[in-house]
């Protein structure tokens, strides 16, 4: 119940979607005599949109996130134990309905976790992932783990040394999860996974159940720093990174405030 409460509220306070909200209130109000609430509304709608689309505010907000943990130049067998990578890159709904894997736009975790499970096979490596589509009938997706377990097989990949967690929805739980399944100790290092701009609330989470991580920051949404805040993007492209950001800050503080994460903005 919480996950879908979750999400609804979400959906409403989503940047893109409450400015139309707002728009839609606004129009409504024109027919009725509360015209100069009206007209405070559809403005607020147009000039948020406007500047969602048009302005480098979504960039703003998400470059402190990509560039809270550095990237990793040069990685050695020495420096870590085990490898855990977290889901998020695998669209269910289209890979249920059409029985064929299908990724979104985080797929360089997938291509990493191929990339070195393929360098360092020695090595412990976990995914974790697992959506919620209800399981049953002939459906072979039900869960982010079996369309990743899929893809990396077709890639050639063995999957026989790759444990795939597959019962968590978010990422408190792919945390909580693997705590109970793996039992980490301080002095067993994991490199951890995910899209640059979650990596920060991942690591807390990570660290507030007793993981040793190390970050390793993937699927980065912008460029360096300085050179981020272009114009090249459609406004669309815009509006997508002010809800990536916002979302993201959100389950920041949401994490902090329940005791899910060790820092507010954790570092490395």
């Amino acid at each position: 119940m919480f996950l879908y409460l979750a999400k609804i509220t979400w959906f409403l306070i989503a940047p893109t979607n409450s400015l139309v909200l707002f728009g839609l209130i606004g129009v409504f109000l024109l027919f009725t005599r509360l015209r100069r609430i009206a007209k405070t509304f559809v403005t607020i709608s147009l000039l948020g949109l406007f500047l969602a689309a048009f302005s480098p505010v979504g960039e703003w907000a998400l470059a402190p996130l990509e560039n809270r943990f550095p990237q990793i130049q040069e990685l050695d067998s020495s420096s870590f134990d085990g490898i855990i990578v977290l889901g998020g890159a695998s669209n269910l709904h289209i890979s249920q309905s059409r029985n064929e894997p299908t990724v979104g736009g985080a797929a360089e975790r997938i291509f990493k976790l191929i990339e070195l499970a393929r360098r360092f096979p020695e090595k412990i490596i976990t995914f974790a992932g697992g959506g919620g589509l209800s399981e049953g009938g002939t459906e072979s997706f039900a869960r982010e783990a079996d369309v990743v377990k899929s893809l990396l097989e077709r890639a050639g990949l063995p999957t026989d040394g790759i444990m795939f967690e597959r019962q968590s929805q978010n990422t408190w739980q792919n945390a909580e999860n693997l705590q109970e399944i793996l039992q980490p100790t301080p002095e067993f290092r994991w490199l951890l996974i995910t899209s640059a701009f979650h990596m920060p609330r991942a690591v807390g989470v990570f660290r507030r159940v007793g993981f040793n991580v190390i970050a390793y920051p993937v699927d980065f949404r912008l460029g360096s720093f300085g050179a981020s805040f272009t114009t090249n993007s459609s406004g669309a492209g815009k509006m997508a990174k002010l809800d990536q950001a916002v979302h993201e800050w959100i389950g920041l503080v949401s994490y902090w405030l329940t005791g899910r994460s060790d820092a507010f903005f954790p570092g490395p």
